[in-house]
């Protein structure tokens, strides 16, 4: 039987619905090709939907946390892959708070080599790298090499369409031959919305396929007044319903600093509506950082009133 398409709605959606703090909602999906995603069951969510954060430094995650008054479901950091030798101090540095947070790891392992150089012997170090966290019984979906579409022509990355697939997929087959890994480290491929057509993607080559992709999601960070169903879903139509993937947002936020419209965005992604309309759709981790002039932060920083008021005060 064929699965429903994207359910699309002109309304915006709203605050309400239900936060769990307490993580007795369920957030989960387990895919036509075998993927499951679940989240841990005492993490905060809202409307079935996992809340996540990507801290702008260590330490940071007990301060959101205690303002929202619920335990992180995704905890995200970035690391660059800078030479064929890989420092992942970038990641261990946070391993402890990772471990007592109790959150999946969502590691955004940016190789700012060329994809070229992104061989066998670097995927088995980004393996062994990951296998620290599983060790400690973190479990992890890596976002390898996020937003290739976009960094490729920034210069943020190096290198073709081509070269990006046969990257991914050395580290992809890294995983897999790694003990530690294997069954335990999910691959996360996670796009850029840039020009907003998701047929691009598979047209330009960066589709890895879904052999070696166990969740897929694509990074939006939106005007003013966007709707989760208008920014999500061709994308979600084409590879997560089209594949049976489960569908998380990697990273996102408001494009404005405008607390109105970081507030807006917030409870879009949170919405009964997103849930409702992408079945698929397990959660999304929030940007919460100030960058290049633009304050994101919906949890810190005097914004954390913007998170209470969509999740509920801590107090």
């Amino acid at each position: 039987m064929a699965r429903p398409k994207f359910k699309r709605s002109a309304s915006l959606g709203s605050s309400s619905g239900v936060s769990d703090p307490s993580g007795t909602a369920t957030a989960t999906f387990s895919g036509s090709t075998g993927t499951t995603a679940s989240v841990p069951s005492n993490c905060l969510k809202k409307n079935q939907i996992a809340v996540g954060w990507l801290p702008s430094e260590a330490g940071e995650l007990s301060k959101i946390t205690s303002n929202v008054g619920g335990n992180a479901c995704f905890y995200g950091q970035y690391s660059q892959i800078t030479s064929t030798s890989y420092d992942d101090s970038q990641l261990t540095q946070v391993m402890d708070e990772v471990k007592n947070s109790g959150a999946i790891f969502i590691p955004s392992v940016m190789p700012t080599i060329p994809f070229k150089e992104v061989s066998s012997d670097v995927g088995s170090q980004v393996a062994s790298s990951m296998a620290k966290f599983t060790k400690q019984g973190v479990e992890v979906w890596l976002r390898f090499a996020h937003e290739m579409n976009y960094y490729a022509t920034s210069g943020t990355y190096s290198g073709s369409a081509d070269e990006f697939i046969t990257a991914w997929k050395n580290v992809a087959q890294a995983i897999q031959e790694n003990v530690d890994t294997a069954g335990k480290v999910k691959m996360f491929w996670s796009p850029n919305n840039v020009g907003g057509d998701s047929q691009k993607l598979i047209d330009e080559g960066w589709w890895p396929g879904p052999e070696t992709v166990d969740i897929v999601g694509i990074d939006i960070y939106p005007d003013k007044g966007a709707s989760f169903t208008d920014q999500y879903g061709s994308f979600y139509d084409m590879f997560s319903d089209g594949f049976g993937k489960p569908f998380v947002i990697g990273e996102t936020g408001s494009k404005l600093s405008d607390p109105t419209a970081k507030q807006q965005w917030l409870e879009q992604v949170s919405s009964e509506q997103a849930k409702s309309s992408a079945e698929n759709y397990v959660g999304f981790s929030w940007f919460e950082y100030t960058k290049d002039g633009t304050n994101f932060r919906v949890a810190t920083d005097g914004q954390e009133y913007i998170a209470q008021s969509v999740f509920g005060s801590s107090s």
